[in-house]
C-alpha cells in the first residue's frame, strides 16, 4: 500500500468514528433498552444560575409522566396563543 492509500485508510477510519460519535446519545442522557416503569433512570440536568449540572435520578415512569405533562403544557399554550389572536383579529367571539 503507498502512503497515499495509508492517509486515505486513515482519514476514512477517522471520518467514521467521528461520524459515530455524532449518532450517540447526548452526554448525561440514558436511553432505557426495555420500557420497565420501575427502572431507575439518571440523567445530568443544568439549572439556571449554576455551571455545574445536577444529576436527577428518576423511576422511567416519572420520566414519562414528566415528559407527558410537559407536552401538555405546550399544547395548551399554544392553543391559547392561538386563541388570544384569533380573538384579537375579531375572528373569535
Amino acid at each position: 500500500m503507498t502512503m497515499h492509500g495509508l492517509r486515505t485508510a486513515a482519514l476514512a477510519a477517522l471520518f467514521v468514528a467521528l461520524l459515530g460519535g455524532c449518532a450517540s446519545t447526548p452526554e448525561g442522557e440514558t436511553v432505557a433498552s426495555n420500557s420497565d416503569p420501575d427502572r431507575l433512570i439518571c440523567r445530568k440536568e443544568e439549572s439556571m444560575g449554576s455551571r455545574l449540572p445536577k444529576r436527577i435520578c428518576k423511576k422511567n415512569a416519572e420520566w414519562e409522566r414528566d415528559a407527558e405533562a410537559s407536552r401538555q403544557a405546550v399544547r395548551t399554550q399554544q392553543r391559547g396563543a392561538v386563541g388570544g389572536a384569533q380573538r384579537a383579529e375579531g375572528r373569535v367571539n
